[in-house]
């Protein structure tokens, strides 16, 4: 999966300090995964 923009992720991070660990561990998961559609984003994020 493609991240359209990363630093959006990154401004919420600066935004919200105590989830900057949250979104760095979701952008490691989402870099890696190969889903087909939007069936498979809800198996792991129901």
């Amino acid at each position: 999966m493609r991240i359209i923009k990363r630093k959006t992720l990154i401004d919420l991070a600066l935004k919200y300090p105590q989830a900057k660990k949250q979104f760095d561990i979701w952008y490691a998961e989402v870099v890696k995964a190969d889903w087909q559609g939007p069936h498979e984003i809800k198996i792991n994020y129901p």
